[in-house]
């Protein structure tokens, strides 16, 4: 495939930047993924037992961090697709993908105001996104020392704004969904510009791995938190360890005595946040 904009130099650098990404971010999303499976089997027992389950907002910390994880695994293998494509159409593909990520990750992650018919913003999608309803919440209730850094990667969503999505959403609509009339969409693919999509990618890019980043922080500020939390904490485990204890019988005993390991292993990544999540 013609290079369409990126000089070897760029290229390389980029191939070399996407593969570290990978290999860091893939083994970071592994051990979330399977600390929450842990997390959400004892979460889904402890409400079948009418018991609480405390820690509500690590556990979406974690499901945000494996979210934008996957946006970040995603992208990179779009770019390493167009930095190996032989063929025009394999470019064309991957250009494609990225527009469709950065439409959907930038709605989840944020999601757009919309305007009604006399020019009023409704902020009301906003707020139901996963930046302001989940990591705001934490930011506000558990770690408010941290809200100068979630100002700063909100304002670079605002920015981002400035993005035409009009033309994101339609490129995005038709990739998805085609349309019935097939010229229009190879329509789309002939004046697709890929230096424009790579322009579009690099902030949303630079975002997605500060939130990265962020969300680590975000760990290791929970286990600054004074040894009083820490120990309130560990009682609430131990508590779920002990009731289990009672719920014990003979039919159920290897079931339970699992799912007290799996809380002892989620205390202690909770209580001591080891760096496992890196």
């Amino acid at each position: 495939m013609k290079n369409i904009f990126l000089t070897e130099k760029t290229k390389t650098r980029i191939a070399e930047n996407t593969e570290v990404r990978i290999d860091k971010v893939t083994k970071a999303t592994d051990e979330v993924y399977n600390l929450l499976k842990k997390m959400n089997k004892v979460s889904l027992f402890m409400a079948k037992k009418n018991v609480d389950f405390e820690p509500n907002n690590f556990i979406r910390l974690l499901e945000y961090r494996l979210f934008i994880g996957l946006l970040i695994l995603d992208l990179a293998s779009a770019m390493r697709i167009y930095l190996n494509a032989k063929f025009q159409y394999e470019g064309l593909f991957s250009a494609r993908q990225i527009i469709i990520i950065i439409n959907e990750g930038y709605k989840k992650i944020y999601n757009f105001i919309i305007q009604n018919d006399i020019g009023d913003k409704i902020t009301r999608y906003r707020n139901r996104s996963f930046w302001v309803k989940n990591i705001g919440a934490i930011i506000e209730e558990d770690l408010p020392s941290l809200q100068k850094e979630y100002d700063l990667l909100t304002d670079k969503l605002e920015s981002y704004l400035n993005v035409n999505f009009d033309d994101i959403k339609e490129q995005r609509d038709l990739s998805i969904h085609y349309h019935e009339n097939p010229l229009k969409v190879y329509d789309m693919f002939l004046k697709l510009d890929v230096e424009e999509t790579f322009k579009r990618l690099i902030p949303f890019w630079d975002i997605l791995n500060k939130m990265f980043d962020f969300t680590h922080q975000i760990v290791l500020n929970y286990a600054d938190k004074s040894d009083d939390e820490k120990r309130k904490q560990e009682i609430i485990f131990n508590k779920m360890i002990l009731k289990l204890e009672e719920l014990k019988n003979s039919e159920n005993e290897i079931n339970i005595s699992k799912l007290q390991e799996n809380i002892k292993k989620v205390r202690d990544v909770f209580i001591k946040m080891e760096k496992t999540i890196k």
